[in-house]
């Protein structure tokens, strides 16, 4: 993690500090005894991110507790499960792209192969489902099963899909939405549920995490675009080179300006001049910042929502989700100012 974003988001984890050191030593237990006779090269797990998932889950169970006591550890568990449950989509999403490298390590099916990877990624979305089912509700258990059942099938339709499907509006937000949005949704109503509050509330807060969500995914596709290979630890334009059709594209597509960028994704033909081309298209065309605007008007309803919610007691776990929702917008390789 950049330096500077390890300082920043850890202000933001402030009020959960001491919990977040607690799920980070349940992810490291069951890691080790998930892995423990094989080898130690295991690169999704030298680098874990930046724990959003369950920063999130622990911070809306702060503020619906308004943090009266020391967080409980049903609660540690299941935002560990939270955790459990990303790492493994990424796992299977590294197959399933061939990436070759994440977060500036070897991926897991390029240091063994694709089947070691592939059972890595079930037994620990496999122990997610555990956890749940020994610590959560049966909501929450019906909660993350359909939130799973979602992102495949998200990832099916970004898979199966021809580009020019792809390529409409409607079909990329019901694909972030599965993918992504409902995701986060989830990792807020986990908390919420856990903290026992009125179904009135956890709705508001699982309203919080999709938006939240969607601006996430839009702000992860422009970086596609606008960051260094170093930063992203994968090429530039890689998701377009999948034949992905992201925000960026289709804005740059419904401009006129580059009518041939469905064929460009469709037959993977990017090359250096391709690349040369488009940045001058986005350039031209203000996509980025477009892009940008969309994302933030996501992120403009996440807050409202928060603020609904704000009280004395409440406050600094609010004041937090706040805060991500501002980080998400500063991240290195995006552009400064970013909103215009």
């Amino acid at each position: 993690m950049d330096p500077k974003t390890a300082v920043s988001l850890a202000e933001i984890y402030k009020p959960i500090a001491e919990d977040i050191k607690r799920v980070d030593g349940r992810l490291r237990g069951i890691v080790e005894e998930a892995l423990d006779p094989f080898p130690r090269e295991f690169g999704a797990f030298r680098s874990m991110g930046k724990r959003l998932r369950p920063a999130i889950t622990l911070l809306v169970n702060h503020a619906c507790r308004a943090a009266r006591a020391e967080t409980p550890q049903d609660v540690i568990e299941q935002a560990a499960a939270i955790e459990l449950m990303h790492i493994a989509t990424l796992i299977h999403d590294d197959v399933v792209d061939g990436a070759y490298q994440r977060r500036g390590h070897q991926t897991l099916h390029e240091l063994f192969t694709d089947k070691t990877a592939v059972l890595v990624g079930d037994y620990l979305y496999a122990t997610a489902i555990d956890i749940f089912n020994r610590f959560g509700s049966h909501h929450t258990v019906q909660v993350v099963t359909r939130t799973t059942v979602g992102m495949a099938h998200g990832e099916l339709m970004q898979v199966l899909m021809s580009p020019e499907t792809r390529s409409r509006r409607e079909i990329y937000m019901e694909i972030i939405s599965k993918k992504t949005a409902d995701f986060f949704a989830a990792c807020a109503e986990v908390g919420a549920e856990a903290a026992r509050v009125p179904v009135e509330r956890r709705q508001v807060f699982r309203k919080f995490g999709w938006q939240f969500g969607v601006a996430f995914q839009m702000i992860d596709d422009i970086l596609d675009y606008t960051a260094s290979e170093n930063h992203l630890g994968k090429p530039v334009f890689q998701d377009l080179a999948e034949g992905k059709m992201t925000l960026p594209a289709i804005l740059l597509m419904e401009s006129g300006a580059a009518p041939d960028i469905g064929d460009l994704a469709a037959h993977h033909n990017l090359s250096p001049q391709a690349r040369a081309t488009l940045t001058d298209h986005l350039n031209q065309n203000d996509i980025i910042p477009r892009s940008l605007r969309e994302a933030d008007t996501f992120l403009a309803e996440a807050r409202d929502l928060l603020t609904a919610q704000r009280d004395p007691e409440s406050g600094p776990a609010i004041a937090s989700l706040q805060a991500i929702c501002d980080f998400v917008l500063q991240q290195e390789g995006l552009p400064k100012p970013c909103l215009t």
